[in-house]
């Protein structure tokens, strides 16, 4: 998201004394963006905020003349559109209506119309290195990949924003940028179609990295363009990296010091303010395990938003029974990481290491 923007919306929120913050202003114009007009009422229900809240919004944006007011309901000026789009990144369209999705609440191909992304993801699946069960890797499926991309548009993680894969043998960052998920969900900008967003990705294997960069490079038609670096979550995070992201994602490994460390580092690479987003996957633990997982997610200044159980499915990964839940996860304040972003690990993490552990 453009600096400047990002600027507006926090000295709008600090004038009208918003609890949601920038974020909540930000979240009022996608969802416009996304309908074209909506009722005061519809934009409450849709952002999940008080009408009183979001008619305050409208007002300020309607007096900086982003918005107006008819008889209809509310919608941008054509210059409001405009800087929407070119300055703050918000080009997504709106999803279908849901018609057999599964309880996740989001679109599963409606009437066909995720074919060519789902041949896209399928290709794009096929091309991933095998998985290394040392690093706990386990693909996901395409299908998978699909769902996954709908739930990040689903929650405005592809509007103008800064986004980090801690972690990524699934090739996500990649899902984001294909042209048939552009095609179907953005408004395009140019002939280039700039993307909206940014991505960083950190990977420890080197095979990954090297798929990730020569597809982005492909997809970019640049061949200097890198987003996959090296990096080793027991290391400190790099200065560069932290709290610099919108959003984050992670697939971590499966042991509670795994989920841990890599919940620490992406935490620490969001931005410290209320509304950074974070999405996780891990699978379907005993009742333990999972309220000491909750714990640390509330303790570091996180709000579980949602829970899909069942929502990954992995062609590998049968320690986890091939499928994980996803947790969206949304920063209510400061944020705090168990493990300091400074601070290396030198204890145990993967699967394996544990094993090892118990039978020496």
């Amino acid at each position: 998201m453009n600096g400047k923007f990002r600027e507006y919306l926090a000295r709008i929120a600090k004038r009208i004394n918003l609890v949601e913050g920038a974020s909540g202003i930000k979240q009022v114009i996608i969802e416009l963006h996304r309908h074209g007009k909506m009722s005061l009422r519809n934009l409450a229900k849709s952002t999940r905020m008080a009408p009183p809240i979001v008619s305050l919004i409208i007002n300020k944006l309607c007096d900086d003349g982003l918005l107006y007011r008819d008889k209809n309901g509310i919608l941008f000026t054509e210059s409001g559109m405009m800087y929407t789009e070119q300055q703050a990144g918000i080009r997504s369209l709106p999803v279908q209506d849901c018609i057999p999705c599964k309880g996740t609440g989001l679109e599963i191909d409606v009437r066909g119309m995720h074919q060519g992304l789902k041949k896209a993801l399928e290709t794009l699946a096929a091309t991933r290195p095998s998985a290394d069960v040392t690093l706990d890797q386990a693909k996901c499926t395409p299908g998978t990949m699909l769902s996954r991309l709908l739930l990040l548009h689903a929650w405005h993680a592809l509007d103008g924003t800064d986004i980090m894969f801690l972690g990524d043998d699934d090739f996500m960052s990649i899902a984001c940028c294909l042209e048939e998920f552009r095609q179907d969900y953005f408004i395009p900008l140019n002939e280039q179609d700039d993307l909206p967003f940014s991505i960083s990705v950190l990977e420890i294997d080197g095979r990954i990295r090297d798929g990730i960069n020569a597809k982005y490079q492909h997809l970019r038609d640049d061949p200097s363009a890198i987003i996959a670096l090296k990096y080793d979550a027991r290391n400190p995070l790099p200065l560069k990296f932290r709290y610099q992201h919108d959003v984050g994602f992670i697939d971590p490994p499966y042991t509670l010091a795994g989920f841990t460390l890599f919940f620490s580092r992406i935490a620490a690479a969001l931005r410290n303010e209320k509304g950074s987003k974070l999405f996780v996957s891990f699978g379907h633990v005993d009742s333990d395990l999972t309220r000491q997982m909750q714990e640390i997610m509330i303790n570091s200044g996180f709000l579980l938003e949602q829970v899909i159980p069942g929502f990954n499915k992995y062609e590998g990964g049968n320690i986890i029974g091939n499928q994980s839940r996803i947790m969206v996860l949304v920063a209510s304040g400061d944020i705090k990481p168990p493990i300091p972003p400074g601070e290396g690990y030198a204890g145990v993490l993967y699967t394996n290491d544990f094993k090892s552990t118990t039978s020496t």
